[in-house]
């Protein structure tokens, strides 16, 4: 099971997540609590160049130009999509940065099928794109799906791609996650991963050490 944490906005706490084990820490590039100045997504970016920790740049609607400005300043191989970025959109950025991985976070409501995720990952596929991850979330605004609707959908996006193993992404569970909600959250999905923000924190933005570890620490033991 890969961990994600994510809103890390200083290095001491992506030292911290790094050194826990995490395989990926999140730096927003995009309005928010949790926003890290470009500077300082630099200086993380180069301290964890030769662990096995994986920065992930994220951004929401973020014009291309300007996205593509900074994973090449950053010089990070993977990317978050957490807006309505479209298929078309993500085929640009993949064409201007080969060698970037998209991560396509997708928020569900209590409502939601997954028709539309599924459709998405299809179209993505039959145009030769492949998107490494997609990361079912709950809405920043608005009732939380409940973890069993976000299971139910991770199992139907599975057997929905079965059988086109070139277009299927990993599926990572995320939507307030915490060390408590951990295991039962994603005990009857299909999940690669897991990514957490808020609920390995002491306050927005700066994380609780103990939070960090032990939350990937159950992770991984999933």
């Amino acid at each position: 099971m890969h961990v994600k944490i994510c809103g890390i906005t200083n290095l001491p706490d992506a030292l911290l997540a790094a050194q826990a084990g995490a395989d990926f820490i999140g730096l927003i590039r995009a309005p928010s609590e949790r926003a890290v100045a470009a500077d300082v997504a630099l200086e993380i970016i180069n301290e964890l160049r030769d662990t096995p920790t994986r920065p992930v740049l994220l951004f929401r609607d973020a014009p291309l130009e300007e996205l593509a400005a900074a994973c090449r300043d950053c010089h990070v191989a993977w990317v978050q999509l957490h807006g309505h970025e479209s298929v078309n959109y993500l085929a640009r950025l993949a064409a201007a940065l080969p060698h970037v991985r998209i991560i396509k976070a997708w928020e569900l409501t209590p409502s939601d099928s997954g028709d539309a995720l599924i459709a998405y990952v299809r179209e993505a596929g039959s145009t030769g794109l492949r998107i490494a991850a997609v990361i079912l979330d709950a809405p920043k605004r608005g009732a939380h799906p409940g973890y069993d609707h976000l299971a139910a959908i991770s199992r139907r996006c599975n057997e929905a791609w079965s059988n086109a193993e070139s277009e299927r992404p990993e599926l990572w569970c995320a939507g307030g996650l915490t060390t408590v909600t951990l295991a039962a959250a994603v005990a009857n999905g299909t999940y690669d991963g897991v990514d957490v923000a808020r609920g390995v924190e002491q306050s927005a933005g700066r994380k609780d050490r103990g939070a960090v570890r032990q939350f990937i620490e159950i992770g991984k033991s999933l």
